[in-house]
């Protein structure tokens, strides 16, 4: 036998049955990224006093803010003294679940007294102001 070379077939290494597990765990790196960033709606400008009590409160479907600026926000958009009482009139959900306020610590009471005016004249009777820890 002379010098015979026995060349043995070899098996491709396949790389592509690996592609599918790496897109998949790529897609769930990018979900888990953009799904920690999710924060309710705070207006810019807006900060909170501070509480003395440790006790917390769901946040209620209607939200009234207002921030350093005397910009007054109704359920996330901008609104006057004018249309939040109209807004107030056409919402029945207002009187059953009452409405969250979250006012920063520098508005004056007396811009703070025209909204609660709005809100006693809607008859609304549930009111929580919000504070920070």
């Amino acid at each position: 036998m002379e010098n015979e070379i026995i060349t043995k077939k070899r098996r491709p290494y396949n790389e592509d049955n690996m592609i599918p597990l790496i897109n998949i765990v790529f897609l769930l790196l990018i979900f888990y990224m953009v799904a920690g960033q999710i924060k309710s709606f705070q207006a810019d400008g807006i900060d909170l006093p501070i509480s003395t009590q440790a006790t917390t409160t769901k946040v209620e479907p209607l939200q009234i803010q207002i921030n350093n600026k005397n910009e007054l926000y109704f359920n996330g958009s901008q609104i006057t003294l004018q249309q939040l009482d109209k807004k107030l009139k056409n919402s029945s959900s207002a009187l059953n679940q009452g409405v969250s306020l979250q006012a920063d610590k520098d508005i004056t009471a007396l811009k703070l007294n025209k909204i609660l005016d709005i809100l006693r004249q809607n008859k609304i009777s549930s009111v929580k102001l919000y504070t920070k820890k």
